[in-house]
């Protein structure tokens, strides 16, 4: 069966405010533009997969909308993500969820408030799963016990798990809620990991939150904290001596940063879909530092654009950013 991965996540309505600065404690600000697009988590995700991976049928959207939304459909099957009617549900009364998004007109930083909506409404998910993925990829902006049913029944059906905990799960949650057994891959940044190694009970300073992670889950396949600006590091499970940490830098700007919305879900879009590319074994180090560098590059030029899901590039605008360095993109065929 060829590599599909079910996105069992959230999808929003963002709306963005352009400021000087991002609006502090009892302060009022004016907005220079402002605009609306579709987001969410899972939404910019399943986007960003179906965008790398450079096919339609590679990814399908699990989520809920507000029947009135239906333009939100449509904006993730002109991307190639499959988000039909019995993927993506209607909510008669739930409204969509929403993100209010501020960016930094200065800095190109951000800062965004969340309305659940009908993220929050029930949904059933498919129990026949193994005939259909090979691939699950959930996060953190639905209810924490619809996420928890992903991963445990991705993980008995034989998929790959990938969870990308934004934003992060309570202490309580972590500690006796999620099955943390059923996860393959965790993609956190490195705010993300300290908060979570803190979660564990872990005394976690930002240096030291990755190794933390990887005590706390020996089981996972792989472990990877991005730093921004900083690039990616993370722990590889191999057969022969357990973890082994590598390092990739962060891809290399082209054109000025504008913001960074979008860049962690391109990241962990790419991620999945080269995961996906590579197939069940776990890949070797040299594949992983591949995928790392050209996810890392996507992420980048998303950076370069306004927006999240219209920003992210696709697999041949990030193989052309490579050539034009005079550089060949790595796992390329």
């Amino acid at each position: 069966m060829p590599s599909r991965v079910c996105v069992r996540s959230s999808i929003n309505i963002d709306e963005f405010f352009d400021v000087e600065h991002i609006v502090r404690t009892g302060e009022t600000i004016s907005s220079t533009s402002y605009s609306r697009r579709p987001g969410g988590k899972g939404a910019n995700c399943a986007t960003a997969i179906a965008k790398a991976s450079g096919s339609e049928g590679a990814v399908d959207f699990c989520g809920t909308i507000k029947e009135q939304d239906g333009w939100l459909r449509d904006t993730l099957r002109s991307y190639g993500v499959r988000a039909d009617p019995d993927c993506l549900s209607k909510s008669k009364e739930t409204p969509t969820g929403r993100a209010i998004i501020q960016i930094s007109t200065s800095t190109a930083d951000n800062s965004i408030i969340l309305l659940p909506g009908s993220n929050y409404s029930d949904y059933p998910l498919s129990s026949d799963l193994a005939s259909t993925y090979s691939h699950m990829l959930v996060q953190n902006e639905i209810p924490i016990h619809q996420t928890c049913e992903a991963l445990i029944k991705a993980k008995e059906a034989g998929l790959t798990t990938i969870f990308n905990p934004s934003p992060i799960p309570s202490k309580e949650h972590t500690e006796t809620l999620i099955p943390w057994h059923s996860v393959d891959w965790l993609i956190v940044n490195e705010d993300e990991a300290t908060d979570l190694a803190k979660a564990f009970g872990r005394s976690a300073e930002k240096e030291d939150a990755l190794e933390q992670l990887g005590e706390s889950l020996k089981h996972a396949t792989g472990i990877v904290m991005t730093k921004g600006a900083a690039g990616v590091e993370m722990l590889l499970a191999t057969p022969e001596s357990g973890f082994i940490r590598l390092e990739s830098p962060c891809g290399q700007a082209v054109n000025r940063i504008i913001n960074t919305t979008g860049a962690g879900d391109t990241f962990a879009g790419y991620l999945t879909a080269l995961l996906m590319k590579l197939g069940k074994p776990i890949p070797g180090e040299q594949n992983m530092l591949s995928i790392l560098l050209i996810a890392g590059e996507a992420a980048t030029a998303c950076c370069e654009k306004n927006g999240a899901m219209e920003a992210m590039p696709t697999i041949a605008e990030v193989k052309t950013r490579f050539e034009q360095r005079g550089e060949r993109m790595p796992l390329s065929s």
